[in-house]
């Protein structure tokens, strides 16, 4: 149910406000339910965050099935224009 986890995700953002895994994985599943263009800028935001590599992350999901083997996705969103 992507509506209840994406509502879930807001909670947790409230709650943590400025937290990058909080935003990662908030955009991580607005992409995967195919709402990219809503992603990019919460992905943009997380990997502004000094404490992680969020771009690094991003790379790695689709070997453990968490996010699609998608290279024009994947570039449309590491893309820093």
């Amino acid at each position: 149910d992507v509506e209840a986890a994406l509502r879930a995700y807001s909670a947790a953002r409230a709650l943590a406000p400025g937290n990058a895994e909080m935003i990662f994985w908030t955009a991580v599943s607005l992409a995967n339910a195919g709402k990219v263009e809503e992603a990019v800028p919460l992905f943009h935001e997380c990997f502004k965050d000094t404490q992680g590599d969020w771009r690094t992350t991003l790379q790695r999901l689709p070997k453990s099935g968490l996010f699609p083997d998608d290279p024009a996705v994947i570039g449309r969103i590491l893309d820093d224009h």
